[in-house]
C-alpha cells in the first residue's frame, strides 16, 4: 500500500470552487513545514514528532520507536508506518486500522496508547531493513508525517572462549579444541600460528584439531572471531611436543589460565597406558589399548623412561629364570 499525495486530484474534482483553498494547503513550503516540524518538540503547534530522529539496530535483534502526536487533536485519527526515501511516496508496512504488509507479519507491531504514544517494534532485525521510515497520521487532504533514519549494523563480537571439544579423557589419538564468541552475527574463525614475522593462518573454522603425527614442533596457538564490524583474539593455546611422532608422539596441551593436558600414543601394542581422571585417579586400561591421556600428570618424559626400565628389568629377570629352570 503506498501513500501519495492527498488531496490535490480528488479535492478539485469535487470542489472545483475552492481551488485557492487547496493551493493555500498543498503549497510546497507548507508541506515542508509539516515534514520539518515533526521533528522538533520546541513549538506550541506541534502535531507529530519523534523521540530520536536516528535509530540504530543490530541484525537479529529488536528496534522499538517512538513517535508522539498531539492528543487534542489527533486521538482517533488512523496512525501508521511507512518506509520511502520521501513522505509523498511512502510504502505502508502498517497501521493501526490492523493492516500488515505480508512480508513483515510476525516481526511488527503498533501500539497507539490514545494518550499521544505512538509505538513501533521491529523484530528478526536484517541489514535490508536499513532506510528512511515515517510515521504518519491519516489526516483528510494532508497527512502529517515524521521522518525517522534506520540503520541496521552487525553485532560486534565478543572475546572468543577456547575450550576442549572433544574430551582428553576420551582419546588424544585426535585432540580438537574449540573458539566460540558469545556475541556478534556473521561471525568468521581463524586459527593462527604464532610466528616470526608474521602470523601463519592454519584453520579457517572455529574447531581446530591437533593430530599426533601432524605435530612436528612445538607451538603456540590462538584464533580469531571477527565479522565486519569488529575483531577479537582469544588467549594462546601452548603445544608442547616432547617426543615426536617418529618415537612414541608425547605432546602437552595448555591454554592459559586453564588446566594443561599431556597426551602420547603408544607404537606398540604391548604398551600399557591409563587414563587419569579430574580427581588425579588411575585407573588401568587392557594390554591392547595403545592411546591415553594424563590430567595435569608427572612428566611424560621421566614416566616413559621408568617404564622402559621395568619393562626390561622384567624380561631379563624371567630370562634368567628360564635359563636356572633348563639347567635344572
Amino acid at each position: 500500500m503506498w501513500k501519495s499525495p492527498r488531496g490535490v486530484n480528488t479535492f478539485e474534482s469535487h470542489c472545483r470552487g475552492c481551488l485557492g483553498y487547496v493551493e493555500i494547503i498543498f503549497l510546497p513550503d507548507i508541506v515542508l513545514l509539516l515534514n520539518d516540524t515533526c521533528t522538533s518538540a520546541v513549538s506550541d503547534s506541534l502535531h507529530l514528532w519523534a523521540d530520536q530522529t536516528q535509530e540504530i539496530g543490530t541484525v537479529g535483534g529488536s528496534l522499538t520507536i517512538v513517535c508522539r502526536y498531539d492528543r487534542g487533536q489527533y486521538v482517533f485519527f488512523k496512525k501508521y508506518w511507512c518506509h520511502g526515501e520521501s513522505g509523498n511516496w511512502c510504502d505502508t508496512i502498517i497501521d493501526t486500522d490492523g493492516y500488515v504488509k505480508t512480508n513483515y507479519n510476525g516481526r511488527i507491531s503498533i501500539w497507539d496508547n490514545r494518550r499521544g504514544l505512538l509505538s513501533i517494534e521491529m523484530k528478526q532485525l536484517s541489514l535490508e531493513d536499513t532506510g528512511t521510515y515515517w510515521c504518519g497520521i491519516d489526516k483528510p487532504y494532508a497527512d502529517i508525517m515524521c521522518a525517522i533514519n534506520v540503520k541496521i549494523v552487525e553485532e560486534p563480537v565478543s572475546d572468543p572462549v577456547v575450550t576442549f571439544l572433544s574430551l582428553p579423557s576420551v582419546s588424544c589419538s585426535t585432540l580438537t579444541i574449540s573458539c566460540h564468541s558469545a556475541k556478534g552475527t556473521s561471525v568468521h574463525y581463524t586459527w593462527y600460528k604464532s610466528s616470526d614475522p608474521e602470523d601463519v593462518p592454519v584453520q579457517l573454522s572455529h574447531a581446530l584439531s591437533l593430530h599426533c603425527e601432524t605435530l612436528l614442533e612445538s607451538q603456540q596457538l590462538y584464533c580469531t572471531a571477527s565479522n565486519s564490524v569488529s575483531k577479537k583474539s582469544s588467549v594462546l593455546v601452548g603445544v608442547d611436543v616432547i617426543l615426536s611422532a617418529q618415537e612414541k608422539c608425547v605432546f602437552r596441551v595448555k591454554i592459559t589460565n586453564q588446566e594443561s593436558y599431556t597426551c602420547w600414543n603408544g607404537i606398540t601394542t604391548s604398551t600399557v597406558l591409563g587414563t587419569y581422571d579430574v580427581t588425579e585417579e588411575y585407573t588401568s586400561r587392557s594390554s591392547s589399548l595403545s592411546t591415553g591421556v594424563i590430567k595435569n600428570p608427572p612428566d611424560a618424559t621421566a614416566w616413559y623412561i621408568t617404564w622402559e626400565v621395568v619393562r626390561w628389568v622384567l624380561f631379563a629377570t624371567l630370562l634368567v629364570v628360564c635359563i636356572v629352570m633348563r639347567q635344572c
